[in-house]
């Protein structure tokens, strides 16, 4: 009797222990089910948070965007004009911002080989106009340019301008000037075009040959093109520290005829080749 008692407190004492450890076993389990519930809520809400702010964000840039097509629009580029800023809003994609149009005497544009680029000259007092031009380090991928100066009497002065010179003359062996400048800028070509002091130029139109190139130009005293810059920012939560906001720029040349306008352009009047 003493024997069963013994052996009915074993069998009780071990059931107690299984219940013991699957009570530890659905507590852990349950604690890892918690912990991956979590996890992926936060996950799923800074996902949430992520895409909001993401779409926030594209809204923003895109009223920034619409803000260049609309000075673009605007036609208000007068020569004359000062700085202007014109400001806008949608009410339906809770955004607002402003443009402004800034006249400026820097000429900065990208051109490929057949195009050109017309820089203002009237009022223009200096005897040489500097230009700078090439971003490639190779100079064997480098544009010459050509530059026709316009004066009022009718005259068209032709430069032809190259490579800078080496032991050999010209680096690209051709008939163009080669006292261009090498500079470690961002721009690796610079050359002074020389003007007539007795005449009054009018402009000066400039013409990459064997590639495009990049080039820039500053004519003090005369406007060559428009800077526009557009901010858009986030009206729904304007005044947080966390309000989104954006800004794109862009330039607005001045009208240029095209290249091959340039065979009738002052047809009457007197062409000299330079160089």
């Amino acid at each position: 009797m003493a024997i069963q008692d013994s052996i009915d407190g074993m069998v009780i004492r071990q059931k107690h222990s299984q219940r013991g450890q699957i009570a530890v076993i659905v507590l852990l389990l349950m604690a890892v089910v918690l912990t991956v519930g979590l996890s992926v809520a936060v996950r799923t809400s800074d996902d949430l948070g992520r895409a909001t702010q993401q779409s926030e964000s594209t809204k923003v840039l895109n009223a920034a965007e619409t803000g260049i097509e609309r000075a673009l629009q605007s036609g208000n580029f007068s020569v004359g004009a000062g700085p202007q800023t014109v400001s806008f809003s949608d009410d339906g994609q809770n955004t607002a911002g402003s443009y402004t149009i800034t006249p400026t005497d820097t000429l900065e544009v990208s051109l490929l080989e057949g195009e050109v680029a017309e820089v203002q000259l009237e009022g223009f007092t200096s005897d040489r106009l500097d230009i700078e031009w090439a971003k490639e380090g190779d100079i064997n991928q480098r544009a010459s340019l050509i530059a026709a100066v316009y004066y009022s009497n009718g005259l068209v002065e032709y430069h032809a301008i190259g490579q800078p010179n080496n032991n050999n003359g010209n680096a690209r062996g051709d008939d163009f000037d080669g006292s261009t400048t090498i500079s470690s800028g961002e721009y690796k070509n610079s050359y002074s075009v020389p003007l007539q002091s007795t005449l009054t130029p009018l402009k000066m139109r400039l013409h990459p040959v064997y590639a495009g190139t990049d080039l820039v130009t500053t004519v003090i005293g005369t406007v060559q093109a428009h800077d526009i810059v557009s901010t858009a920012r986030n009206t729904a939560n304007e005044g947080a520290d966390s309000t989104e906001q954006h800004s794109v720029s862009a330039q607005r040349i001045l009208p240029a005829v095209p290249a091959f306008m340039d065979y009738s352009l002052y047809a009457e009047g007197e062409i000299q080749q330079v160089n």
